[in-house]
């Protein structure tokens, strides 16, 4: 305790900053006062508060400096002023004496970081940083059922957050929506300053709290509105527990309370930390809605755990040495590139309700943002990995014109998928398909499969490796989450008129490192077609450097015991579609065309609203792989639900496949 505590028990607790989020603070300061747990012994702000407001009750100085002069000895300052000012008013309040609150971000570089927590060393007092959502007990039970195992191994965490923000949020101040001000970082922003309580939730449960707990950020920003930083964005985080997607826009459709979800082989957890409630989803990675369990918790007021800490040197809830991870996030936005513009062809602005809430404004919506969100962090991807318009385009993805000319728009992308998350098993794929009049036919990373990738070539079983992603089917198990996902990475890559030559390799995991399972020749080729065009595949599998020399054999669900499962192959992952028609020669009609050996399946649709037919063609019969109710999608399958159809491939007895696609406008 220190000797400066009034009589009672009570501490000398002064606030800077009494206008914006202040009157959150002094709502709160009110009901402590009230309670006997503190004196509100002074405040300050440049700007004077209104008559009405509880900040008039005390003294006010226009400065810390002034309030430090004035005011006498104080135990508390909290700080809810502009980002930039935090570390010099932080410190200042420290020398001081005073122990100090201050809202989030705390601040906004590692420096500043490693300066504040020298300066609190320096003179035997402690910081908490406004992490409220630190307070809630719903975080710590999700903890707890991490540790229990309840949810199985830990696969991935994401955060997500929707909100609706007016122009006005964004002229509220001279600070908001700028990366500097007056030569002064700010480095405000949807990831550091609205959603910072979700980034910081979600390292907390991936026990990140250290600069050091954290290995890699990858940043993706942009912005709708006329600011300088983001307001859309996805960073990835890096650490030596489950890698962490954090998706957030401020152009949403419609405002959702933002949540972190935990991923666990067995089970989810689903955090909604603004109103303290955690949900346990039974079922792995999708979840089990059905069987969903939700409890409410309590929470802990961090300025009164502040309080009992100066009092009874009670633990801080939300210290500052346990927010170095969330710091290493604001530095690599604070570093990375400008946020980028997003078009205008893709923004709406639609009327609403001014910040204040005295008016009216318009406000930014992003086209399909919100879905966006969802499918961002359910696969873990970026923006650029997912592929919107907008996004930036990755350094390795090609453009394609789909006509051996070479002329005309883009007709489909190669995207490399090497940056994918290794349970997606990252694999060469192809999307956006389009057709001639520009409809998009291909979809990937969809939120009910995010290891579904456009067009390309998959297998779940080889030689016990998965290489289509996702959960793995085992005899007697059935799906089952396992570290067993390999990687198909680009070895060789030739463009040429009308074609694309690509040499990869299929590498699976070992303890140490990675084995060459399968080493694959792949081309694409293109022409215009009557009404269309048309896309060629061709590929061989031969064994890899590291496989068994008596061959490689190529497995599925199906030659692993689910009946009608045997996809693995050629795969086209449709793009949302309605009114489907499919057909395989005289077969009508998914349950016919599944499984049926025929040289050519008709998938007819709707592709928003728009019809569009593909042909399919092969003469190497397989059957056919064909889903339309839970998903859309075509393949074909090389190992189907006899085992004995198990394909072995060997050096002298490589596999190869053709096939054809025929795309037209209907």
């Amino acid at each position: 305790m220190t000797a400066r505590m009034t009589a009672a028990g009570r501490v000398r607790l002064a606030l800077v900053g009494v206008h914006g989020y202040g009157d959150v603070h002094l709502e709160n300061i009110r009901r402590l006062v009230e309670a006997g747990r503190v004196d509100f012994v002074a405040a300050a702000d440049s700007v004077p508060p209104a008559p009405d407001s509880y900040a008039a009750t005390t003294d006010v100085y226009s400065s810390l400096d002034e309030l430090i002069t004035a005011a006498g000895p104080v135990d508390v300052v909290v700080l809810a002023t502009p980002i930039h000012t935090h570390a010099a008013l932080a410190r200042q309040a420290l020398a001081a004496g005073a122990h100090v609150y201050v809202e989030k971000p705390p601040l906004t570089s590692l420096a500043e970081y490693d300066d504040l927590a020298a300066a609190a060393a320096d003179h035997g007092r402690s910081v908490q940083v406004g992490f409220q959502a630190s307070g809630s007990h719903a975080v710590t039970a999700a903890a707890e059922h991490m540790a229990a195992g309840e949810l199985g191994e830990i696969l991935a965490i994401s955060a997500t957050g929707l909100w609706t923000r007016p122009g006005s949020y964004f002229t509220r101040s001279r600070w908001a929506g700028r990366r500097v001000l007056d030569g002064n970082d700010v480095v405000d922003g949807a990831v550091t300053n609205p959603f910072a309580h979700a980034v910081q939730a979600a390292l907390t449960l991936a026990g990140a709290t250290s600069a050091d707990d954290v290995g890699t950020v990858t940043t993706d920003l942009y912005r709708a509105n006329d600011i300088d930083s983001d307001d859309t964005s996805v960073v990835r985080i890096g650490s030596g527990g489950p890698d962490i997607t954090c998706a957030f826009t401020l152009c949403a459709e419609t405002s959702e309370d933002p949540y972190v979800t935990v991923y666990g082989s067995i089970a989810n957890a689903v955090l909604h930390y603004t109103r303290d409630e955690l949900t346990i989803r039974p079922g792995g990675k999708t979840g089990d809605a059905a069987s969903a369990v939700t409890r409410e918790y309590g929470r802990d007021d961090l300025l009164e755990n502040l309080i009992d800490h100066a009092l009874h040197d009670a633990e801080l809830i939300s210290p500052l040495a346990a927010t170095g991870a969330f710091m290493r996030v604001v530095e690599a936005i604070r570093l990375a590139p400008d946020p980028a513009p997003i078009p205008d062809e893709a923004i709406r602005f639609l009327d609403d309700t001014n910040w204040s809430g005295t008016g009216r404004d318009t406000r930014a919506v992003v086209d399909d943002i919100d879905a966006l969100v969802c499918r961002a962090c359910a696969a873990g991807a970026t923006f650029a990995e997912i592929g919107p318009k907008w996004a930036d385009q990755l350094v390795d993805s090609i453009d394609l014109p789909g006509s051996a000319a070479g002329d005309g728009a883009a007709a489909m992308t190669r995207r490399s998928g090497k940056t994918l998350p290794l349970r997606l098993s990252p694999r060469p794929y192809l999307h956006p398909v389009t057709s001639r009049s520009g409809v998009v036919v291909t979809d990937a990373m969809p939120t009910d499969h995010p290891w579904h990738l456009g067009a390309g070539v998959a297998v779940q079983d080889v030689d016990g490796i998965n290489f289509w992603g996702g959960r793995t089917y085992r005899p007697g198990t059935g799906y089952v989450w396992r570290n067993d996902h390999g990687r198909i990475v680009t070895i060789g890559l030739e463009k040429m008129p009308g074609g694309l030559v690509e040499e990869l390799s299929w590498l699976a995991p070992t303890p140490a490192g990675e084995d060459e399972l399968l080493r694959e020749s792949r081309r694409w080729s293109w022409e215009d077609i009557d009404g269309g065009w048309s896309l060629d595949l061709t590929f061989e599998l031969a064994p890899g450097s590291g496989a068994d020399p008596d061959g490689v054999l190529l497995g599925s669900p199906g030659s692993n015991g689910r009946a009608g499962g045997g996809y693995g192959g050629f795969f086209w992952r449709m793009a949302p579609c309605t009114d489907i028609d499919v057909r395989a020669d005289a077969v009508t009609g998914t349950d016919s065309v599944h499984g049926a050996i025929a040289p050519s399946l008709s998938w007819s649709a709707r592709f928003g609203g728009k019809p569009v037919r593909l042909d399919f063609h092969s003469d190497d019969g397989d059957p056919w792989f064909v889903r339309t109710g839970e998903y859309p999608g075509v393949g074909l399958a090389l190992a189907w639900e006899d085992s004995a159809a198990v394909s072995a491939v060997s050096a002298e007895s490589p596999l190869r496949r053709k096939m054809r696609v025929e795309i037209r406008d209907t």
